[in-house]
């Protein structure tokens, strides 16, 4: 067929009908459609062909034309649009050919032409229907299975109906008896007709004429047939157990049958066939020899037919395997049947012929080269093996020469592949290289039926018979191969390096599943992919090939007939030759005169005239036609015909050298015609490799009834091509052409072995395989694009680093055409079309779905620090996202499956997992049991969790394991990039929180904090209402009695509140969380703002933003980007704007567009200038639930009338703050060591800066940053210690000096307060810089003179200190001191060892620890200011009435209430064990005071007033932690 209207012309010259074939069953839609639109396109070429009306489907009158409309719809509904590269053979779910691969009519025209081998064309026929029907009982005995074996048995159970089970299982197994009947009676009657055809071929007559090739061939198929029919019949053992089955059966109901008697004869004649005492194996053959020796002079027939055989092996007379191992089987076989009795004296000797019948160092080196051969399916045979039958063979001094098992080690690379493997593949890119330029040629140049079309058609022909001939090589290669692993099965030695038990290994395991290593896997795939793929390519031109073979084969038929034999005609015809009715006869057969040409012009020949005018037409001969012409051309040529025979001196032989060697290359020429006339038959011939899935030897030597899939080898082959990684050999796209095997199976199946179970377990299989080839490929090619995403999103250089580390590549893969196997949607398999994209999608978008389910369920049971791990998990699977559907993998949005996962869908949905999750994490872990630090900006897990929380314990699951996660490849080196971000929640973590949850959940999230933070100010307003009446009055201690004086002051009078049970539990706590959440908002909207600083300074060139640097200083002094914005330029000159105007005047078609730009510019363009922060809302917020919960109202600045600030007992919140902050830096434990105190925790590393951030946030939001600075106790034994250390010392001192133990607590207290101070002041700054609306205090600046040289005094209120440090001060001056500023934190002094601890708190009262003389009293006594210092203690205050406790809403009652002095508080239990302190880490190392003396320690009260009592003691707090 052609395929193009070019290739057509008025004169149709198709003489062959027309074939279309269809599987059965196959022709359904979408076949049908396909069906008739193929035949359409026939018409084209044939639009008057008398077919078309017989088969109903259009009529001559409708046929359609080239310039018909409706052809190209035709063609896309043939071979829809597609561009990605075909990787397999041309699909064949509907055969169309022109001429048929089998004489149709089996020689019966031969009778139309006169010829003078009439009688070996009527044996021709006769064999060859012969061989059809020996074809039949072939396949029947390759795929016999038991039928005995599903019928039950007859037991004591079912004795009762024993009749009829007999009869029952007699008519089940009946057709099968029928068949081994034909089957016997064909051997006799085969056998029968071999020896008269031997018996005609040895009469004195035959032996004087030649013997046609053709002849001689018929005959060694028989004896091929013959060979194969006996070896059958003895590997199935199932025919016997089948007729013994039928024989018992039989003779249980033999009286009951009324043929009886002839049943019982047949089974005797089927005993003796099937199991025959004298012969138990190969009993065809035998009867075929006994009665070839009953004839005389057949050993020389035989020798003859050996000896054409090796001649067409030597010279690749064969263009089918099949053939070639024909002829290979043959030759021992003949060998056998010529070799005589060695009993027999004189008896013909096979080995030891007369001289000229047989070559036998050639037979010698045919044996040693091919030693096993294959037979039928997965059977072989070994030819050594039937040589040794012979009479004649000795195995002792013979095997060596005729291919024994010594020869097996230097035959072996003839038969593996991987040794011929760079060859074939080299003659295959050759080969594809020239027939693509020969296609090249075709589609450019216009068919003409000319002599220089002719030419060309004569080297495209020859480019296709290369093709053929080395798919023919490359098949023969696999099957060679094949067979030798079927002979040589694994060693016991390859087992144990496998780690496979050699017990429990079975005999096909041994030949296929354990006999390939990877290397001869690769090279099987890659030798099924060069067939496939050529096999493909001429069978997809076929059509376009079809014209040009046609008018190469006529023209080669009419250049013989009409130019090469015109010599030898012109001089038979003059000189009355004989051989000229024989030339008459060939040119008479094949001769195709042009109009106005003679029949008789060689009689007017002339040597050296001009070359008669042949005719070019796109048509070749019929199967007889062919066959008369070489077998006559042939005998003409032969050695012993009469033409070549010497006539004497004076004459000349009828053919010269000349015309000899013309008829012997026409004669191999033509060898190759009739598979070239039938293409798409041969191409299906030589491509066939079923052989590689059938295993019914081993199925009938295992007694098994199937195999699994895992010993299969096309699913090992494919599974090989999927698993396989080697850089080298990259054969996904191999994928297609290895599963073709399958096709191979099926349709040998279906019409080769007509047998439908066959294909059924061929289905099966492929149905299992391809399920299993779809899960394969999918996980290989996820693994694939997710290790190189993987590997893609690594941060910058640490792939590089890894890599020096290791001194080896990391994370390398090699490139993979996974994108070539995706996209094919159109694969063929056993006549279905499989869209392999659409299941790979499938199975590719539920591995990611999958993967992002596990990357969410991960973080899920984690906790916030695990959010950079699911950010880093997510743009991993973003990325193979990409790369999936870059590769033609059909997936949903990346962010529509996430919103799947995360139950998001929903254009208002934001409650997703993700976010309720981190939500939760927020609010029950890292808020009530982090500690944050405002200098590193990070929370880190306190190492005592707070009682009455719950949260994460921050252990995480394990990875998931295979290609989920990161996947294999980078699965180490991400795992160590994670361990970075974990154990503490940063910046880096909210960052990552803000890219998972997206701007869309941060409202959610932020109002939730707020809801969170409104319910803890509850709690502390309650917490804070119970402490309030239990407050001492306090007055700040005078300078005089030292740090270590003021210190032992404060701790005297605070130390009541440590045994309050709530303190740290509920109090500090609560504060904690309040600073947590207030801290995680402020770094939330610090990341929010330059995300939105970025994004603005991005769009503002686009919308006019070009503001003047005055505009700009006062848009920032307003603080605010809508300040900025609105404080730009005009917006009519941004680009935006002007491609406005330019859309509005453009057509309707870009409305669409200038809406969309409209809106965006709309949307910068107004005002925002009332937007704020989110900290700045959340201050905003604070405030006014303080408002609405009485905050400010019960602890905000209570005004006096005359203006005096309370400094003894203030109830504003300062104080009470400034209480809890000094608890806050007070060591519990009196009685540490240096060495105990350096692993314990402080409050400051339990609570963290939370704590401190509640404080400062309720004294700003009070306004009482003032007071509190003035009048906090931290604050003043910091001042009293600055000031000790720049006071001079005073000879004899002794006033606030304490002892070595009170001076350590000092010193420690120091240290954290110190720390507490720099923090406060860091708060300050930050809320006075987000809400300046509550600094009261106004800054004023003082501008000093430019120069100081008119200075004649000091100028009033200035200090002049001297260098012996003394001051002098102006005595108009007035002192104005600044403690705004923070210090650093001073040396303390040396320490002294601690004395023995005292008791705590609420025990015996015990004398104060310091010892120093008492300070002078105050000039006024107050009962509600501090007691001051003496050397002995104040008497007890007087016991008031009882009053009922203040209540409170979560805590219990408070403490009672302390009166000035007039109260006695009630001891607590002496029992109360006091609270143990956690470890902390080491403090920084001391510092020496300044000068070169120790400063000596101001003196203390020798007591301290009597604690406020509280209602129960304080429960143990847990044991102490250790870093």
């Amino acid at each position: 067929l052609a395929s193009k209207s070019k290739h057509s012309s008025p004169t149709h010259d198709y003489s062959a009908p027309l074939i279309i074939t269809a599987p059965p069953g196959h022709l359904t839609p979408p076949y049908s459609t396909s069906a008739v639109a193929l035949c359409f396109q026939v018409s084209k070429y044939c639009p008057s062909h008398p077919r078309w009306e017989h088969w109903g489907m259009v009529k001559s009158s409708e046929m359609l034309t080239a310039l018909d409309p409706i052809l190209p719809a035709v063609r896309d509904l043939i071979a829809p649009p597609d561009d990605t590269p075909v990787i397999q053979p041309f699909p064949e779910s509907l055969k169309v050919a022109i001429a048929s691969d089998q004489n149709p009519l089996n020689f019966s025209d031969h009778t139309a032409y006169d010829h003078m081998f009439i009688n070996e064309m009527e044996t021709k026929a006769s064999i060859e229907q012969l061989l059809d029907e020996g074809e039949h009982y072939v396949q029947m005995l390759y795929t016999f299975r038991s039928v005995s074996r599903a019928v039950p048995m007859i037991t004591d159970s079912n004795a009762v109906n024993k009749a009829e089970l007999n009869r029952a299982t007699f008519d089940i197994l009946r057709p099968e008896i029928i068949k081994l009947k034909k089957f016997m009676e064909f051997q006799d009657y085969t056998i029968r007709t071999f020896c008269a055809n031997i018996q005609h071929l040895v009469s004195p007559e035959a032996r004087q004429k030649v013997v046609p090739e053709g002849l001689y061939d018929a005959l060694t198929k028989v004896v091929d047939l013959l060979q194969k029919c006996d070896n059958l019949k003895d590997m199935k053992s199932c025919l016997n157990n089948d007729f013994s089955r039928y024989k018992r059966a039989f003779g249980s109901i033999r009286a009951d049958l009324k043929d009886g008697d002839s049943l019982s004869e047949e089974i005797n004649a089927l005993q003796l066939f099937l199991g025959n005492p004298a012969h138990p194996k190969q009993l065809l053959f035998y009867n075929l020899r006994d009665a070839l020796k009953r004839i005389t002079g057949h050993e020389e027939v035989l020798c003859e037919m050996i000896e054409q055989c090796v001649s067409f092996l030597e010279e690749e007379n064969y263009l089918l395997p099949d053939e070639k191992y024909r002829l290979i089987r043959a030759i021992p076989h003949l060998m056998l049947l010529a070799d005589g009795e060695a009993e027999v004296e004189k008896s013909f000797n096979i080995f030891k012929p007369p001289k000229g019948m047989l070559n036998i160092p050639r037979l010698q080196k045919l044996f040693k080269r091919y030693p096993y051969v294959p037979e039928v399916g997965d059977m072989s045979i070994t030819m050594r093996y039937i040589l040794a039958r012979a009479p004649h063979y000795d195995a002792d001094t013979m095997e060596y020469y005729w291919g024994g098992e010594r020869n097996d080690a230097q035959v072996e690379p003839m038969y593996l592949l991987d040794k011929q493997w760079k060859t074939f593949r080299e003659a295959h890119s050759d080969w594809s290289a020239n027939f693509t330029a020969g296609l090249n040629i075709v589609e450019d140049r216009a068919f003409e039926k000319d002599s220089a079309s002719a030419e060309f058609a004569a080297d495209i022909t020859n480019i296709c018979l290369a093709g053929i001939r080395l798919i023919r090589d490359i098949s023969c290669a696999i099957i060679e191969q094949t067979v030798w692993k079927y002979t040589h099965p694994a060693t016991e030695e390859k087992l144990k390096k496998l780690g496979i038990d050699v017990s429990t290994a079975s005999s096909y395991e041994l030949v296929v599943r354990y006999n390939y290593d990877s290397t001869e896997l690769s090279v099987l795939v890659d030798a099924i992919s060069m067939i496939k793929s050529m096999t493909s390519m001429l069978s997809e031109k076929e059509a376009d090939l079809a014209p040009f073979i046609r008018l190469y084969v006529h023209s080669e038929l009419q250049d013989l007939v009409q130019n090469n034999m015109m010599a030898a005609l012109h001089r038979a015809d003059k000189k009355k030759r004989p051989v000229m009715n024989t030339l008459m006869q060939i040119r008479t057969i094949a001769m195709d005169l042009l109009q106005g040409r003679r029949a008789d012009e060689y009689r007017t020949y002339k040597r050296g005239g001009p070359s008669p005018d042949v005719p070019a037409r796109v048509v070749g001969p019929s199967p007889t036609q062919l066959h008369l012409m070489r077998t006559m051309v042939r005998a003409l040529y032969d050695e012993k015909s009469d033409a070549r025979a010497s006539r004497g001196f004076f004459h000349k032989k009828d053919l010269d050298s000349d015309e000899v060697k013309v008829m012997e290359s026409f004669y191999k020429t033509s060898l190759s015609f009739p598979y070239l006339l039938a293409l798409p038959n041969t191409l299906a011939a030589i491509s066939d490799l079923g052989d590689l899935w059938y295993r019914e030897f081993y199925l009938e030597v295992t007694k098994q009834m199937q195999f699994p899939i895992a010993l299969s080898l096309p699913w090992i082959l494919t599974e090989f091509v999927i698993e396989n990684v080697e850089a080298d050999a990259p054969l996904i796209e191999d994928i297609a052409y290895t599963m073709d095997v399958y096709n191979d199976a099926a349709k040998r199946a279906l019409y080769h072995f007509n047998n439908q179970f066959m294909f059924d377990e061929v289905q099966a299989e492929v149905n299992l395989a391809f399920d299993q080839l779809i899960f394969a490929i999918s996980d290989e090619t996820y693994t694939y694009y997710k290790d190189m995403a993987a590997c893609y999103n690594l941060p910058v250089g640490y792939k590089s680093r890894v890599e020096a580390a290791k001194k080896a590549a990391v994370g390398t893969k090699s490139v993979r055409r996974h994108n070539i196997p995706v996209n094919q949607r159109n694969l063929q398999l056993l006549g279905r079309s499989v869209d392999l994209n659409l299941l790979i999608s499938q199975h590719t978008s539920n591995k990611l779905y999958a993967d992002i389910e596990t990357a969410v369920k991960r973080y899920e049971g984690s906790d916030l620090s695990h959010i950079c791990e699911l950010q880093s998990i997510l743009s991993v699977l973003r990325t193979t996202h990409e790369y999936l559907s870059s590769s033609g993998i059909a997936l949903d949005s990346f962010d529509a499956m996430v919103d799947v996962v995360n139950e998001s869908v929903g254009t208002t949905s934001v409650r997703g997992r993700i976010a309720m999750h981190t939500l939760v994490t927020l609010v029950t872990d890292l808020f009530p049991n982090y500690s944050y630090n405002v200098y590193t900006q990070r929370y880190v897990r306190s190492l005592v969790p707070p009682p009455n929380r719950t949260g994460r314990t921050g252990n995480t699951p394990s990875h998931p394991r295979g290609n989920m996660g990161y996947g294999a490849m980078c699965k180490e080196m991400y795992e160590s990039i994670d361990k970075r971000t974990r154990g503490f929640v940063g910046t880096e973590h909210f960052k990552a929180a803000i890219s998972v949850l997206g701007k869309q959940c941060l409202p959610l999230l932020i109002e939730e904090c707020m809801n969170n933070l409104e319910e803890r100010l509850i709690d502390v307003d309650s917490y804070l209402k119970a402490m309030k009446e239990g407050l001492p009055p306090v007055k700040l201690p005078k300078y005089m009695f030292k740090t270590g004086g003021c210190y032992g002051i404060f701790e005297g009078l605070l130390k009541q509140f440590i045994g309050y049970e709530d303190l740290k539990p509920e109090v500090f706590q609560n504060f904690r969380e309040v600073g947590n959440t207030l801290l995680f908002l402020r770094d939330l909207s610090d990341l929010i703002d330059l995300e939105d600083s970025h994004a603005f300074v991005g769009a503002s060139p686009f919308v006019g933003i070009a503001p003047s640097k005055d505009k700009w200083e006062a848009a920032a002094g307003r603080g605010s980007m809508g300040s900025v914005y609105s404080a730009s330029g005009d917006v009519t000159a941004s680009p935006l704007y002007t491609l406005l105007d330019e859309l509005r005047g453009a057509p309707a078609a870009a409305s669409a567009d200038f809406d969309g730009l409209t809106e965006a510019h709309n949307l910068y363009k107004k005002d925002v200038t009332g937007i704020r922060s989110v900290f700045k809302t959340a201050l905003a917020h604070v405030k006014k639930t303080m408002e609405t919960i009485g905050i400010t109202k019960d602890w905000g600045t209570q005004a006096t009338g005359s203006g005096v600030v309370e400094i003894e007992s203030p109830s504003e919140f300062h104080r009470l703050f400034s209480a809890l902050n000094f608890l806050f830096c007070m060591n519990e434990d009196e009685n540490l060591s240096e060495e105990d105190y350096d692993e314990y925790l402080t409050d400051e590393e339990e609570f963290g800066h939370g704590f401190a951030m509640a404080g400062v946030l309720m004294i700003h939001c009070l306004d009482q940053r003032a007071c509190f600075d003035m009048l906090d106790f931290s604050y003043h034994v910091l001042n009293v210690q600055k000031h000790e250390i720049c006071a001079m010392p005073k000879s004899g001192g002794q006033i606030g000096q304490v002892d070595e133990r009170m001076q350590l607590q000092t010193d420690r207290f120091v240290v954290q307060a110190n720390r507490q101070r720099d923090v406060h002041f860091n708060l300050f700054s930050m809320i006075a810089a987000h809400d300046p609306s509550n600094t009261s205090r106004q800054l004023i600046t003082y501008n000093p003179p430019p120069s100081d040289t008119d200075l004649k005094s000091i100028p009033a209120g200035a200090l002049a200190i001297t260098s012996d440090l003394r001051i002098m001060e102006s005595k108009t001056a007035s002192l104005s001191l600044d403690f705004d500023a923070p210090t650093s934190p001073p040396p303390p002094p040396r320490k002294a060892a601690p004395p023995a601890p005292p008791k705590r708190l609420g025990g015996e009262p015990t004398s104060n620890p310091m010892r120093a003389q008492p300070p002078p009293p105050p000039k006024k006594a107050d009962t509600s200011s501090a007691p001051a210092p003496a050397s002995r203690p104040p008497p007890p205050p007087k016991p008031a009435a009882s009053e009922p406790p203040v209540p409170v809403k979560k805590p219990p009652p408070p403490p009672k209430p302390m009166g000035g002095g007039s109260e006695v508080p009630a001891p607590a239990p002496a029992s109360a064990p006091p609270p143990v302190p956690v470890k902390r880490p080491p403090p920084p190392p001391k510092p020496t005071g300044g000068g070169s003396e120790a400063l000596a320690p101001a003196p203390a009260p020798t007591s301290a007033p009597p604690p406020v009592p509280v209602k129960k003691p304080p429960p143990p707090p847990p044991p102490p932690t250790r870093r």
